[in-house]
């Protein structure tokens, strides 16, 4: 629990023999909602205080821990925040000040990240590798946009040839080990908000073509 105060006992003990108030006690963080995909628009409540006369708020949308300029204001109503490409990856959070004539606590929401989400670039590769032969690795990623990316081999797809591999950052690497074929493999990429695809025309051959 963030903050310092005291209980409802004490606090009404304290009020009746006309001790100093405390604080504002923090009773529940504040709150955000909203989407994760950049562009969404993001809402925040300020919390449950205990607190003295003359309650006030100050509040501002936070960017890894940095007040957001042009983003903060007072009162207890919170004003809601687009987020936008410079969010992309990075935690959002709501901070708030409450104040009241015994002093002022600050409070923070739960971290919320921000994404774009992923897209592929048009059309689709042709690969062709030589059986046996290892391959100089093939950064696929270069071929997608968006944030905290993974890759995969999609579901339903053609499987990769015997001795090929796909990495999570997407680089296709190994020593082709099976028969000669033809297949076509999709590339996926994906993140919390979205995924995007990409085929490729993989072809396995005969070192003996190549002579």
């Amino acid at each position: 629990m963030l903050g310092l105060g005291l209980d409802t006992t004490t606090l009404s003990t304290a009020i009746a023999v006309g001790s100093a108030f405390p604080p504002p006690f923090l009773i529940s963080p504040p709150v955000i909602s909203g989407g994760n995909e950049v562009g969404s628009e993001v809402s925040g409540v300020t919390g449950v205080w205990q607190a003295g006369p003359g309650l006030g708020f100050a509040w501002a949308w936070q960017r890894d821990g940095i007040d957001i300029v042009g983003a903060s204001g007072t009162g207890p109503s919170v004003s809601p925040y687009v987020t936008t490409p410079a969010d992309a990856g990075h935690a959002l959070r709501l901070r708030v000040t409450a104040i009241d004539v015994g002093g002022s606590i600050t409070g923070y929401s739960a971290p919320l990240i921000s994404y774009i989400a992923p897209l592929a670039a048009a059309g689709s590769w042709q690969f062709v590798f030589v059986r046996t032969m290892p391959l100089a690795p093939l950064d696929l990623s270069a071929e997608f946009s968006g944030t905290d990316l993974a890759f995969a081999v999609a579901a339903g797809s053609d499987p990769l040839p015997a001795g090929l591999a796909l990495s999570t950052g997407g680089v296709l690497s190994g020593t082709p080990s099976g028969a000669s074929a033809v297949v076509t493999v999709t590339v996926e990429a994906s993140n919390p908000v979205g995924t995007a695809q990409r085929s490729a025309q993989v072809e396995i051959t005969e070192a003996d073509l190549f002579a």
